[in-house]
This record gives C-alpha cells, structure tokens and sequence, in this order.
C-alpha cells in the first residue's frame, strides 16, 4: 500500500476533509497507515505559520496532528534521513538540515511539499474504508510535489473508475446544491 494514491469516492463528498481528496501512502505497517492529501492547499505559506524561511504553499495534510508540520521531498541528499516511499521520493528527515542548506538553494519548490497534519488509520480501518466504497485505490506513479490540485482528484477518479466520470463536477457538498 505504500506509496500508492487513495482517490476519494463520491462516498465521502459530504465530509469536508476527504471530499475530493487525493492521499498518497507514505507508511503502511501493522500498526496502520499514513498519508497526505494531496490537493488541499491552506490559504497560507510555510513561513507565514512556522519559523522557518520557506515561502512555500502549505497543504492541509489531514485531520490528525493539524499543529504539526511535515513533508514529502525528492531531495535526499539536502534532507538527510527521510523515509523512502518510492523511488526518487522522501518523506520527513532531518529538518535543521534542510534549514541550513536551503540557505544555499532557493529552488526548492519543486522539490519539496508541507504539510499542516496528516492523514492516519488505524490497523485494519483503511482496508474497511477501501471495502465499503469509500476509497479507490491506484499504482499511479505521479510527481506528487508539482501537482495540480483544482485538476487531481477529477482526474485520477476518471482514470481509476470512468463508471464515476459523472461525479468528476460534483459540488463539493452536494446538499448546498
């Protein structure tokens, strides 16, 4: 399951964190799963929120830990530690590292994405999710720092299941319609 994307299904087009999300798994073990969407950019920058000089675009990364900031990155040799997902792609390592050699590097935003939060389940709670309908799974391999996020999620659930290609211009809550 790591490294794969979890495409939110009609299913869940009422919650307002999942509704229309993308998520890519970037840890699966006995104990559960972690992921971050992927296409949910916050009005704010990384360094308008933390204290780090990073102008980057912030992406709501899920509902647990929401005070806490992460990242995906395909920079291992700047950010030394992180924990492979696939090939070419990092996630989390050492982030005073990145700090100091940033300094040296000002073309870091294709290389590198944050996250308020992230998402997580509990052992056997995503396969129960995956099983009532509620996620698509695909072995897509994308670029998951320069996506776009108005586009990914019509996209890849056109792709992964065109019988859904109606839902592709849902409103996001359907009962505001």
């Amino acid at each position: 399951m790591k490294g794969k994307l979890l495409i939110a299904t009609p299913e869940l087009l009422t919650d307002n964190v999942f509704s229309q999300s993308v998520i890519l798994i970037t840890d699966y073990h006995d104990d559960g799963t972690v992921g971050f969407i992927l296409n949910k950019p916050l009005m704010v920058r990384v360094n308008e929120v933390t204290n780090l000089e990073f102008p980057h675009q912030l992406y709501n990364g899920g509902p647990v830990s929401p005070d806490r900031l992460y990242y995906i990155h395909k920079i291992p040799d700047l950010i030394p530690g992180g924990y492979p997902v696939y090939e070419g792609l990092y996630w989390g390592g050492n982030l005073e590292e990145l700090r100091r050699k940033s300094e040296l590097h000002d073309d870091l935003a294709d290389k590198i994405k944050f996250f308020i939060g992230y998402s997580g389940w509990s052992k056997g709670q995503l396969e129960e999710e995956i099983r009532n309908g509620a996620w698509l799974v695909s072995d897509k391999k994308i670029d998951p720092v320069n996506v776009n996020p108005k586009t990914l999620w019509k996209e890849l659930l056109v792709e992964t299941a065109p019988e859904m290609e109606l839902w592709k211009n849902a409103p996001l809550n359907p009962e505001l319609n």
